[in-house]
């Protein structure tokens, strides 16, 4: 249970043995000349007492993190860590500090793109299985890891990283779409900035070479620099963009103020330069939380006709409850520090596990950090996203009725996954019966439309291998 580069040496034949140093309790030492996960200290607080940390927290696995009991999957988890920095030159997960590093553990994919462009197809599929999160789907014991490596000696493969043509992989690229007079005569004057006109819309380009277009909508706060959402896009097969919208963007000072509507008029253009430059043989829009609504109303609005061939929600806000932190951006006092110390005390009392804790507490750190001391690009987002919620506690009230029927008349392939939370199943219950008594989700809708992963909670099911999953199994559903 704790394997790391430090407990390896290489004997005088060569051979590599692992050694067994015991367990030492943390201590604040510094060790300047190595790595800080390499080498440091166990993390040990009892070896047998249910619920509690042991092992390194660089080369601990996930359940191994949380305290939970572990078998040999933890072994292969941390031999994947060890395999991944053989390879790439670092450790996968190590961060500045334990803390830092326990929540990249729990919430955070590797850079797969830091892995050399000569890594074999097959060595990547292990190094994957190796450090899936779940433990269920991860190799079972190392011995067929060690299969896998000796199939991979006997039988070289020539073939590299498809995306590399051959040199490295290129980092995730940063890029924007001017807004010019064809677009801004698109704008409902009403919510129009004087800014708008020759204003860049940033997003990111993950370059996958794919006939697939997946376009990630950010959820509150978030854009095309969140660490989560550049992980997305970077472990993506398809080509896959993530965009900033417009007054959210990161190291400006100066923001357009822009309404819902024309955000998604604003996304919507990026989409169509996108189509007409890609070509893609499909194109999704997806989303999670208030972010797949923003992708589902992309879809069921005007000018979306024949723009989008799939469409992926995740989580879509049903109510007034499930607008917690959109809901805490639109209450803050624009320049009050107190009033963000506020905020971030309430979502830690409503976290319930670490793994949550950690998770929420990074994407609001990275918000918070971008508009430095000014808030008010946040509170505008958060007022926009959240005021069709306003009291809004059951199925016949939910604005996510209308949104899904009309996407549904524009869109070939739509779903909806939702966590199988309570909440999710009472009024998700309450659509269903509406519609089986007043059609409100119109004649297009399906049972397959809907459905439940069964997935502990909310977070659960922001993690990047899920995410990917779900938009795997959209596409495998969607005509040739």
């Amino acid at each position: 249970r704790d394997l790391k580069p430090a407990n390896i040496r290489i004997a005088e034949d060569g051979q590599a043995k692992l050694l067994d140093f015991g367990l030492a309790k943390t201590e604040c030492e510094e060790r300047a000349a190595s790595p800080p996960d390499t080498t440091s200290p166990t993390v040990e607080q009892g070896m047998t007492r249910a619920g509690l940390v042991l092992g390194t927290p660089g080369y601990m696995s996930p359940e191994q993190a949380r305290g939970l009991p572990v078998d040999r999957r933890t072994d292969v988890w941390s031999f994947g860590c060890v395999l991944h920095e053989m390879l790439a030159g670092e450790a996968p997960f190590s961060r500045g500090t334990v803390s830092d590093t326990l929540a990249a553990v729990l919430t955070r994919e590797p850079d797969w793109t830091r892995l050399p462009a000569a890594t074999p197809s097959r060595v990547r599929t292990l190094l994957r299985r190796c450090l899936a999160k779940d433990p269920s789907r991860r190799i079972h014991h190392v011995a067929d890891v060690r299969l896998e490596l000796d199939d991979a000696l006997v039988s070289p493969e020539t073939e590299i990283d498809p995306a590399s043509n051959g040199a490295p992989r290129p980092t995730i690229e940063n890029r924007t779409l001017r807004v010019d007079d064809a677009i801004c005569r698109t704008l409902d004057r009403q919510g129009f900035d004087g800014l708008l006109p020759g204003w860049h819309l940033q997003y990111a380009d993950n370059l996958r070479d794919s006939d697939t277009l997946v376009v990630w909508v950010p959820s509150i706060g978030g854009d095309h620099t969140t660490t989560q959402w550049r992980e997305l896009i970077a472990a993506s097969p398809y080509r896959m963009v993530t965009v900033t919208p417009v007054g959210i963007e990161p190291g400006v000072e100066t923001r357009p103020v822009v309404s819902l509507d024309n955000q998604l008029v604003l996304i919507r253009a990026l989409v169509r330069h996108l189509r007409d430059t890609l070509h893609p043989k499909r194109t999704i829009i997806s989303g999670y939380s208030c972010g797949s609504i923003m992708a589902l109303r992309c879809a069921a609005g005007s000018g979306s006709e024949d723009l989008f061939d799939g469409v992926l929600t995740i989580d879509a806000d049903l109510q007034e409850s499930n607008c917690f932190i959109t809901r805490l951006f639109a209450n803050l006092e624009p320049s009050s520090t107190q009033d963000i110390m506020k905020c971030l005390r309430e979502v830690g009392a409503s976290c319930s596990t670490i793994r949550e804790w950690l998770t929420l507490h990074q994407h609001m750190l990275e918000c918070i950090h971008k508009v430095q001391n000014d808030f008010s690009p946040l509170v505008r987002q958060g007022r926009n996203l959240s005021e069709d919620y306003e009291g809004v506690h059951c199925g016949e009230q939910s604005p996510f009725v209308p949104w899904l029927r009309q996407a549904l008349a524009h869109v070939d392939t739509v779903r909806c996954a939702f966590h199988d939370g309570v909440e999710n199943r009472r009024v998700l219950g309450e659509i269903r019966m509406l519609h089986l008594d007043q059609g409100v989700l119109g004649p297009r809708f399906s049972d397959d439309v809907i459905t439940f992963v069964e997935d502990p909670d909310e977070v659960a099911m922001m993690g990047t291998e899920r995410l990917l999953e779900l938009v795997d199994q959209l596409v495998r559903t969607m005509p040739d």
